[in-house]
């Protein structure tokens, strides 16, 4: 039953779909003729209207375009067959005038060389500065003139061509010389009206004017200062022998005191530097006066160590302590200092103003503690400062924009603690890689940039915080000296966590140390029992070369090497600063002595690696 259902409904559908496609033929069908009506009817209308245009070019009597088109095909026939008659007259013009020049020879024509009219000059002449006579020159010409002025009239009275002199003697001229614009103004000035009593006062009493004198009156010095007396010995110590004993045998020798006593009295020398433009300049920071409340916190005075004057090149104020203190090197007339508020400040030596001329912002997102350590690292644009604090924060800054750091790298140690780091020191002429010494006793080493940044090492420890870290820059790069309040110099490397060595003298707090710049073997020490040791590896190892015990014995705070070696500078805590000279079998090495160096850090390898 079901089944037929299913096939009588099947069989409506198909005669259903049948008559769809019969009905949609018909559809295409009338719509294929429609469409052949339209085009028939169309190409009707166009023949229409092209024999109604015909019809009216020809009423116009314009022809028809077939006609137009044979007529420009003749015309182009006939100008190609005009075209080849002209190129067949031209070719044989040619060959006619080919044939005659192989008739022509070659001649020879003689040259005459005629030399141009010289004209000598020469001037002499004295003029002096109170003298506005003007110089006369001496001019020489050639005698016959008139043959220029005769050929200017029309004349021709010589063999040789027009524009060429004939010989003769020459006759000489006086000429006066032309006025410059620098003589009309020396004219003008001459004429200007004396100036009276009271406004040279107003003149000579103004700020500028001083500044001015003040300025001209350093470089004269500096002038003068150059004139060096070879009489004079400048080797032995003179009245000041009695400053060391007799350990030192005239090796080391006090060259200079610097003093100036309203503004270095009670004032801790904090940091030395030397500048790489200027050799003869040294300059100083100074810690707070507790005596003196009513002037600035921290000071910083530039000495020249050459010119023997009493007082400071350049004075400079801060309104908090300085701790730190750099020349730039890119601009050598800068100075840059950091301070115990923790702000970086920089001052102009050309500027007449003793305040900072920048400085950073105490919210600037860097640091909050007091800056231990300042480090400029020079390229070829611009100088780079690099800062750290008690805090544990390294900053990275640029001259160009003091308002914020560069970059602000944390140096934490385990579980998250800060590193209250004491002194800092890069490795190399790479500014990637520093040790930083910290008030633990122990030395970090850490890595501002790159995928391990932070603190990386650390290295065994010192009984007491260290004050000082001095890196050996050549020939053993990896090769640094640190020293701490527990009396103790350490020698170590940056291949082993272990020291090296360690040096051990005078039983006091041992407050800088400083490898000598040409001397692989020779460094430094000061310490607070006023104490200026100077050790060479080659030579001892348990006790210094030089020991100097300065009288009244200040406690000694900074060392600084002069970048040629010959010279080293001392700091006291009372604001005394001392400089000595190097004799030169001290501070010069000897050949032999770089092996002996390695030689003897080899031997102290082996005992770490031993024991």
């Amino acid at each position: 039953m079901y089944g037929k259902k299913y096939e009588d409904k099947r069989a409506k559908l198909e005669a259903k779909l049948e008559a769809m496609r019969q009905e949609r033929k018909q559809l295409e069908k009338e719509k294929f003729d429609r469409n052949e009506i339209q085009i028939r009817k169309n190409i009707d209308a166009r023949t229409e209207s092209h024999e109604s245009f015909n019809e009216k070019y020809v009423k116009f009597e314009i022809l028809p375009v077939r006609e137009v088109a044979s007529t420009l095909g003749k015309l182009k026939s006939e100008y190609n067959d005009n075209m080849q008659t002209t190129l067949d007259a031209i070719n044989t013009q040619t060959k006619s005038v080919s044939e005659k020049l192989l008739k022509l020879s070659v001649s020879q024509i003689k040259v005459t060389d005629i030399q141009p009219k010289a004209i000598c000059t020469e001037t002499k002449s004295t003029q002096t500065k109170g003298s506005r006579i003007l110089p006369e020159r001496l001019v020489i010409k050639k005698s016959d003139d008139s043959y220029d002025e005769y050929m200017s009239q029309g004349g021709f009275g010589s063999k040789l061509p027009p524009g060429c002199m004939s010989p003769g003697l020459p006759k000489i001229e006086l000429i006066m010389p032309a006025i410059t614009p620098l003589d009309l103004i020396d004219e003008e000035s001459s004429d200007a009206k004396e100036l009276s009593e009271e406004e040279k006062e107003a003149i000579i009493s103004s700020k500028g004017f001083q500044n001015a004198i003040k300025r001209i009156g350093r470089v004269m010095e500096n002038v003068v200062i150059r004139n060096v007396d070879i009489t004079r010995e400048y080797v032995s110590a003179g009245d000041n022998s009695d400053e060391y004993n007799s350990k030192s045998q005239g090796r080391v020798s006090l060259k200079r005191v610097f003093f100036e006593n309203e503004w270095s009295s009670n004032r801790c020398i904090t940091d030395i530097d030397f500048s790489t433009h200027y050799t003869d300049l040294m300059i100083a920071s100074y810690h707070i006066n507790q005596d003196e409340l009513l002037q600035p916190e921290g000071v910083v005075m530039t000495w020249n160590t050459v010119f023997q004057k009493p007082t400071p090149e350049h004075i400079f104020h801060a309104s908090s302590a300085v701790t730190s203190v750099r020349f730039a090197k890119f601009n050598p007339h800068l100075i840059l200092g950091g301070t115990y508020s923790g702000q970086i400040v920089i001052w102009d030596s050309r500027s007449p103003r003793r305040v900072p001329v920048q400085s950073t912002t105490l919210k600037c997102g860097a640091h909050v503690q007091p800056i231990q350590s300042l480090r400029v690292i020079s390229t070829d644009s611009n100088d780079n400062i690099f800062s750290v604090s008690s805090d544990g924060r390294l900053c990275l800054w640029n001259l160009d924009m003091l308002s914020q750091p560069v970059d602000v790298l944390p140096l934490e140690k385990e579980q998250k603690r800060g590193v209250a780091v004491m002194c800092m020191e890069f490795t190399g002429n790479e500014f990637n890689e520093l040790l930083v010494g910290s008030e633990d006793g122990c030395v970090y080493l850490a890595n501002q940039w790159g995928t391990k940044n932070g603190v990386r090492a650390r290295f065994g420890e010192h009984e007491a915080p260290i004050t000082s870290i001095s890196i050996q820059q050549q020939p053993e790069q990896h090769l640094f000296l640190t020293s701490s309040i527990d009396s103790t110099i350490k020698l170590w490397s940056l291949r082993h966590s272990n020291p090296l060595h360690t040096f051990q003298n005078n039983f006091e707090y041992v407050m800088d140390v400083a490898w000598s710049p040409i001397n692989a073997s020779l460094f430094a020490t000061v310490d607070g029992g006023g104490h200026l040791d100077i050790w060479n590896i080659n030579l001892d190892t348990e006790q210094p070369s030089v020991s100097i015990h300065l009288e009244g014995q200040p406690a000694l705070n900074r060392v600084s090497w002069m970048p040629n070696g010959q010279h080293i500078a001392v700091g006291d805590i009372d604001g005394k600063l001392y400089l000595y000279d190097i004799d030169d079998h001290l501070a010069q090495p000897l050949a032999e002595d770089l092996c002996t160096f390695v030689d003897s850090i080899c031997m102290s390898k082996q005992k770490v690696n031993y024991e």
